[in-house]
């Protein structure tokens, strides 16, 4: 419940009586800002692959992954950011299935998610704006020591399709089917502050930590295909509690005609405190290790393109996204 005293600190400090956001920004050049100045768009898409390994107590899976979200922000006061994203995403997960009488099983799940954000930066929004320094991005690559915190609260409605081969109940193999739902809520948390180095400040070391917190219940389950032996899987919960400790290394690459180049890379090692999920049950280790690259050109635009790896004892999974954003 940490994330969600974080959350509730960060709007209480919006919600209480400020000097309005863009005040020193007009008290300095003498221009009012307009109805969207500092609002951000962005736009993500997101591809990747986990492959489980069988193993005792374990089902191996391929599971085929896509995501693609719409978000906004707004800086409400001088170092608070408000926001929101909705998003759809895609989850084609197919298990092998080593027993007799058992063909394919697999499951789809469409998922709907929508995000409430709110960000503290100790690095005055409104000075690095006049600087020309709009994105969460190019705020925390400016050279400026400073520490944030990112915070989030996310409800999502998963609808999965299931399909399970079988041959036990008859010579011929029979298909079941089951369209069932499911519900998810989620608190997270990150924490880092960023450390600069060199002449210029163009060498950017940010160490942070994350705490992330998710209840899923899945909806009764009735498959249906097999005559009699038809049969239902009953709701159930699953908490997951995990903490991340990490590191991102970045350099600023200036380039007069174009822009900035940010390439950077991290890792993370991730602990499970709560870990409910049956087929993960006992990997409460991880180390996720990514690379990527921000650019932010010489206006309003951001565009970023990453790659992340999750290892765990029995799983392998592959991420690479890219994302475009415009602040007013």
């Amino acid at each position: 419940m940490k994330n969600l005293f974080a959350v509730i600190t960060i709007l209480s400090l919006v919600v209480s009586p400020a000097v309005p956001v863009f005040a020193a920004e007009i008290a300095t050049t003498g221009n009012q800002s307009s109805d969207f100045g500092g609002t951000g768009i962005w736009v993500q898409g997101l591809a990747g692959q986990a492959n489980q390994r069988e193993n005792k107590d374990y089902k191996a899976f391929q599971d085929n992954l896509m995501d693609y979200t719409i978000g906004f922000d707004r800086i409400m006061s001088p170092h608070v950011r408000l926001g929101g994203s909705f998003g759809y995403g895609y989850s084609n997960k197919n298990y092998k299935q080593n027993r007799t009488g058992f063909g394919s099983y697999g499951v789809n799940d469409h998922a709907f998610t929508t995000v409430l954000t709110a960000t503290y930066d100790s690095i005055d929004l409104c000075e690095s704006r006049e600087k020309g320094k709009y994105s969460p991005e190019a705020v925390r690559n400016q050279g400026i020591d400073g520490w944030y915190v990112d915070s989030a609260l996310g409800f999502t409605q998963h609808n999965y399709d299931l399909r399970t081969e079988r041959f036990d109940f008859s010579p011929v193999m029979e298909v079941g089917k089951s369209d069932y739902h499911g519900q998810e809520y989620t608190v997270g948390m990150e924490a880092g502050y960023i450390f600069n180095f060199g002449e210029e400040n163009l060498t950017h070391v940010t160490p942070y930590t994350s705490l992330d917190y998710g209840y899923l219940y899945r909806n009764l389950s009735k498959v249906k295909g097999f005559g009699v032996n038809d049969y239902k899987v009953k709701g159930e919960g699953a908490t997951d509690l995990e903490q991340g400790f990490g590191v991102q290394l970045a350099r600023s690459v200036v380039s007069e005609k174009l822009g900035t180049f940010i390439p950077y890379v991290k890792g993370e090692w991730l602990i499970a405190y709560i870990r409910d999920i049956q087929s993960q049950n006992r990997q409460r280790n991880s180390a996720v290790f990514g690379a990527g690259v921000i650019f932010l050109n010489k206006g309003h635009m951001t565009c970023s393109a990453g790659w992340d790896m999750l290892l765990q004892n029995r799983n392998l999974e592959n991420v690479g996204y890219g994302k475009i954003r415009y602040d007013f």
